[in-house]
């Protein structure tokens, strides 16, 4: 650092206070710089240096399975449609994002705690609130745990194939 600091005051004539000046507007660059990429997704890494000669197979994987992390986290949030239907013979759409799934637990365990529970009004994504049975709602408990588990082993197998991969095309190729 001091010899930087020493060939710019020679050469360029810039004093210690111009200096600091320099070195504080670099790490504030280097700050912003550190926040922007902070809130890249994994998808935006990803396509930023699939197509790069200088990444490496492994750097690839590693995005590759952020990607798939990522759309496997989506798909479960999202929700799905159960098997169950209203009164009219419409699927329920059901929400599935983090306050949903802790809904769903305290549901079962208020359920599961009392014997005297019979019914319980859920909210559904398309055709608003629902009543449903002891039973039925342990039937939608049920696939909520088959909607999450079918999407983390998609992940797992899909992660397993992008470690197994010997090249970066194939990585590319392996997508959600």
């Amino acid at each position: 650092m001091n010899e930087i600091r020493e060939y710019l005051k020679r050469e360029l004539g810039i004093s210690n206070d111009q200096y600091k000046q320099l070195v504080d507007k670099e790490k504030e660059s280097n700050r912003v710089v550190k926040a922007v990429e902070s809130l890249k997704t994994p998808l935006d890494k990803y396509n930023e240096i699939k197509d790069k000669d200088e990444t490496t197979l492994d750097q690839l994987k590693q995005a590759k399975i952020g990607v798939l992390k990522m759309s496997c986290a989506k798909d479960i949030y999202s929700g799905f449609t159960s098997a169950l239907t209203d009164s009219n013979g419409t699927n329920l759409i059901v929400g599935f994002d983090v306050n949903d799934q802790s809904n769903f637990t305290q549901q079962k365990v208020e359920f599961l705690a009392d014997s005297t529970l019979t019914d319980v009004s859920w909210g559904t994504k398309n055709v608003g609130e629902v009543v449903l049975t002891r039973d039925e709602f342990m039937q939608l408990t049920d696939e909520t745990a088959n909607h999450k588990w079918s999407k983390i082993n998609r992940y797992r197998d899909l992660r397993d194939q992008v470690n197994a991969a010997t090249d970066k095309d194939t990585v590319k190729n392996i997508n959600w």
